[in-house]
């Protein structure tokens, strides 16, 4: 088991005595000094930790029957270092502008699944998880992320290539949270150049001086976002609708969706059809993409 710094979970271990259901085992944890962070209670919970050191702990919880028969079964667990990033993400480099927008937000981990093997304890005690472009680019790398997205509870994508997420994801987006692809700008609006779009938005984000567009650059991938179903400010969908671009604020394409997790993770996925770093900004709003970010992933809507 894999335990944050300060941390503690709880295990269902029942204790019985084979020969006799009516009887109580003697129950007791050894190493003695580890019963400081472990305690087992007859209705067989098993709570470990919290542990205030890191490094890895091993202990047997010992039941032994009135007959002074014994039987045993150890557990170890790594407590990881008070400073362990709790943001992980997926990319192939540092120095690519999706990458270098997200390390100007976050204290993370970068890992790239297509040379790094990534573990159980890669993604455990982990908050949030950022997936790019670069990651979504290699269909190789579905497994990896799946078991990503399962373990940790926030989880941020924002790329043209949502698509190539895996399709049990993709599958769990439609029938639990009504959130569907529909298709890539060009498929939709192929009539209107991406450059003339400008963002609509939920009331939630800041009002910026001028307006906002998209260059089409950040990625090989930029010039053609992802378009989600459903429309802007409907505020009865599991997913909502939260950023918007069209030509002349009509009938806005949705591009920027929130969903609060509804399978006991207690967190949110946040689902951007492009990239962060490639929303084309005047001077006067250098900020808006962090704040914009930054609302996405914690405001309320």
């Amino acid at each position: 088991v894999y335990l944050g710094f300060d941390r503690h979970f709880y295990r269902a271990v029942k204790v019985t005595d084979s020969e006799d259901a009516s009887l109580n085992p003697k129950v007791e944890i050894f190493p003695e000094e580890m019963r400081e962070f472990v305690t087992w209670s007859r209705n067989g919970d098993l709570k470990v930790g919290p542990f205030k050191k890191e490094g890895t702990f091993q202990f047997s919880l010992v039941a032994t029957s009135d007959y002074n028969v014994s039987s045993a079964e150890s557990f170890i667990v790594e407590v990881f270092p008070e400073n362990r990033k709790e943001v992980l993400f997926f990319a192939d480099s540092t120095r690519d502008p999706e990458s270098l927008f997200y390390q100007k937000q976050f204290d993370a981990q970068m890992m790239n699944p297509a040379i790094q093997t990534v573990s159980k304890r890669n993604i455990s005690n982990r908050k949030t998880l950022i997936l790019t472009t670069s990651t979504l680019l290699d269909k190789n790398n579905g497994n990896v992320i799946m078991d990503a997205i399962k373990a940790i509870p926030n989880v941020v994508i924002a790329s043209p290539l949502i698509s190539n997420l895996p399709q049990e994801f993709l599958k769990d987006l439609r029938e639990n949270y009504d959130l569907d692809v529909i298709g890539r700008y060009s498929q939709i609006r192929p009539d209107v150049p991406l450059r003339r779009n400008v963002f609509q938005k939920s009331p939630v984000f800041q009002d910026t001086v001028k307006p906002v567009g998209l260059k089409g650059e950040a990625s090989s991938e930029s010039k053609d976002p992802v378009i989600f179903n459903g429309g802007l400010y409907d505020p009865n969908r599991n997913c909502k609708g939260v950023l918007g671009i069209s030509p002349d604020g009509n009938n806005p394409l949705v591009v920027g969706a929130v969903c609060d997790r509804v399978d006991g993770l207690n967190g949110r996925i946040t689902l951007m059809g492009t990239e962060w770093a490639d929303l084309q900004v005047s001077e006067e709003d250098k900020d808006i993409p962090s704040l914009w970010f930054n609302t996405m992933i914690k405001g309320s809507f």
